[in-house]
């Protein structure tokens, strides 16, 4: 999986309706738009993407996700008869509105490891440095994780935004479980294989299954603390869609022991 930076200049193009994507996103866990990815036809499905506002202040990340398509032709985006432009559908995780939240600022990209990646670049989908974007991931990780909270913990901004507090518990859930830097790390230490039934993609399926599995929060949500910070080790399972679902399946979920114990005469 490569990461790549898309760039958006709000003096080229207004994205008028920012906050109806945001709530769409906020609503049902899913936005998806084209974005211009410039001269990049290398982006494959499932390549991470970041978004990054530049032109005017305020200036940095302001959103992330996936790429659910390859590289394709459209209009060109500025509307210039019979010029065309390559485009990536783009699957967000996270969508800030730069007028209104705070954002991953230009100055704190600068810094450390992340100032070796050029981020104040005209060219929309460039690619970012394997090692930057580790440390990437891990930024924006904890400053979404701690936007989260802030949603979570202000209910004035929640019913601001038309919020219900278990669509926010999900929302949260899901940036914990799919954030790339956090499920590296849970893999790593107890591979790709259900904790819960033991299945292992790649002895079922080969080469195509290798290293799919989804990861779960072992914590419920709702008794995660504004101060908490997630240790992928001690707080993440890798689990397969199955279970994951089964372990979600009730409102006060179950734990892994719980759910074992229940398929405990099926599993041979």
């Amino acid at each position: 999986m490569s990461t790549h930076l898309l760039s958006w200049n709000p003096d080229r193009w207004e994205w008028k309706d920012i906050e109806q994507s945001i709530m769409e996103l906020n609503k049902t866990g899913v936005f998806r738009d084209s974005w211009s990815c410039g001269v990049n036809k290398s982006i494959k499905p499932g390549d991470r993407l970041f978004l990054i506002r530049l032109g005017r202040e305020p200036k940095g990340i302001c959103a992330s996700g996936y790429a659910i398509s390859n590289v394709y032709q459209g209009e060109h985006w500025n509307g210039t008869p019979n010029k065309l432009a390559n485009y990536v559908t783009f699957e967000y995780d996270v969508l800030l509105n730069p007028e209104k939240e705070d954002i991953l600022k230009l100055s704190i990209l600068k810094n450390g490891v992340l100032g070796e990646q050029h981020w104040s670049t005209q060219n929309s989908g460039i690619i970012i440095k394997p090692n930057v974007a580790i440390e990437l991931e891990k930024l924006w990780y904890n400053f979404t994780i701690s936007k989260s909270h802030k949603i979570e913990n202000e209910k004035g901004t929640i019913s601001n935004r038309t919020f219900t507090e278990g669509t926010v518990r999900q929302i949260t859930s899901s940036k914990y479980e799919r954030n790339p830097y956090a499920r590296k790390i849970c893999i790593e230490k107890y591979g790709a294989k259900c904790s819960v039934c033991g299945f292992d993609f790649e002895e079922i399926y080969g080469e195509l299954g290798k290293g799919f599995i989804h990861v779960h929060h072992l914590n419920q949500i709702a008794n995660i603390k504004a101060s908490y910070e997630l240790d992928p080790i001690k707080d993440l399972r890798p689990v397969c869609p199955n279970c994951h679902a089964m372990l979600h399946r009730t409102k006060t979920g179950l734990t892994i022991e719980e759910l074992k114990k229940k398929i405990k005469k099926y599993v041979w």
